[in-house]
C-alpha cells in the first residue's frame, strides 16, 4: 500500500510558469558553474555598492591636501589619491555608477540588438542595410567609436550608456539575426504562414 499520496498528489498538480522558470534557471546554474561563480561576483559587488555608507567608509569628495598620497593605513585602507581624497571610499561609492552603466549597457544593448537582429533576419530587404551599418560599426574599435560619441555629446552618465550601447548591439544584432535565419526555415513558420498568420505574428 502506498503511503506518499501527499507526493504522488502534488507531483500531478501541474507547475506554475515561475516555478517551471526557476527550476529551469537552477538547473542550468548547475551545469554551468562559471556562471554560478559569476552571479555570486556579482551579487557581492551590488551589496557592497549598496551597503557603502555603513561599510567605514566617508566622504568621496572630502579633500584634505594635507593628507594626499598616504599609503594605506588604518585611517586610509586604500591610502588617498592626489587631492587627499580616500580611495576606499571613492572604490565603494564609484561602484555604485560603475554597475549602473554596465546594467544600463547590458539592457539597453540587448533590447536594440534583438530588434534589429531580427528585423534584418527576418526582412532580406532590412538585412542589407542593418547588415551593412553593422559592419561598418563593428570595423571601429569599440574604444575609439566610445570616444568619439562621447566627445560629440559630452560627458555624463547617460551620455556614456548612450555611447556604449551603440558600440555593444552591433554584436548582439549579428547573434540574433543568425538565429532568426535558422528559425524562420523552420516548418512551424512555414506552417503558421500558410493558416495566415502575419509576419510580424
Amino acid at each position: 500500500m502506498n503511503t506518499n499520496n501527499g507526493n504522488n498528489i502534488s507531483d500531478l498538480v501541474p507547475m506554475s510558469r515561475p516555478r517551471i522558470m526557476a527550476r529551469a534557471a537552477l538547473l542550468e546554474l548547475r551545469k554551468n558553474p562559471n556562471m554560478t561563480y559569476g552571479l555570486l561576483v556579482v551579487m557581492f559587488m551590488v551589496l557592497l555598492a549598496l551597503a557603502a555608507p555603513i561599510l567605514f567608509s566617508i566622504d568621496p569628495q572630502k579633500l584634505t591636501p594635507l593628507d594626499k598620497f598616504i599609503s594605506p593605513s588604518s585611517q586610509y585602507w586604500f591610502g588617498t589619491d592626489h587631492l587627499g581624497r580616500d580611495v576606499y571610499s571613492r572604490v565603494l561609492y564609484g561602484s555604485r555608477i560603475s554597475l549602473t552603466v554596465a546594467g544600463s549597457v547590458a539592457a539597453s544593448a540587448t533590447i536594440v540588438g534583438i530588434f534589429f537582429g531580427i528585423v534584418a533576419g527576418y526582412d532580406y530587404r532590412m538585412d542589407a542595410v542593418i547588415m551593412r551599418v553593422v559592419d561598418g560599426l563593428m570595423t571601429i574599435p569599440t574604444i575609439l567609436l566610445g570616444m568619439a560619441f562621447m566627445a560629440l555629446l559630452g560627458g555624463s552618465v547617460q551620455n556614456i550608456i548612450i555611447a556604449l550601447t551603440i558600440t555593444q548591439s552591433p554584436v548582439m544584432a549579428r547573434v540574433v539575426r543568425s538565429s532568426t535565419l535558422e528559425l524562420k526555415r523552420e516548418q512551424y513558420v512555414d506552417a503558421a504562414l500558410a493558416m495566415g498568420a502575419t509576419p510580424i505574428r
